[in-house]
């Protein structure tokens, strides 16, 4: 499940968020590592709707299950196929927390474990490859000091 809120005055932009992956702990995350929590939703922000996101994000949630995995903040996940036409070049998906949320929107427990928030940044299969090598850390900093807007553009180009 996910829920659509489109845009108001303060926030123009639509917001989509999955509802229900943090119901259950994700499977390589039953005995997670000091500092990892156990439980995730997924966030994408973009201007305007488009009917791929949705079920994008459906299906990103329910990859930690099928696959007994885990998806977190600097994870990166190749798709396989362009994201959309418009978009070719967008093949893969990074995560990180959520740029546009207040700080203290982190904050949430469930049955005792904390749930991490996932930005779901739309990349190119030379960023995914750029921070399997160099770190994700290091494609954060590129994106960084490229003042991206984390807000989904089919047009960028890649950073790396």
């Amino acid at each position: 499940m996910s829920y659509q809120l489109p845009p108001t005055g303060d926030r123009p932009y639509w917001t989509l968020i999955t509802g229900g992956m943090s119901d259950f702990r994700q499977p390589a995350l039953e005995k997670p590592p000091a500092g990892i929590v156990p439980r995730s939703e997924l966030f994408i922000y973009a201007r305007q709707l488009e009917n791929w996101m949705p079920s994008v994000l459906q299906g990103l949630a329910e990859m930690p299950f099928e696959r007994a995995s885990a998806l977190y903040w600097g994870h990166t996940v190749p798709n396989g196929q362009p994201i959309t036409d418009a978009a070719e070049h967008l093949t893969s998906f990074f995560f990180l927390p959520p740029c546009c949320e207040i700080e203290d929107f982190q904050a949430l427990s469930l049955d005792g474990d904390g749930v991490a928030f996932l930005m779901v940044v739309t990349i190119t299969e030379a960023e995914r490859a750029y921070a399997i090598e160099h770190g994700s850390a290091a494609l954060g900093q590129c994106m960084e000091d490229a003042d991206l807007d984390f807000i989904f553009d089919a047009t960028p180009k890649s950073l790396v």
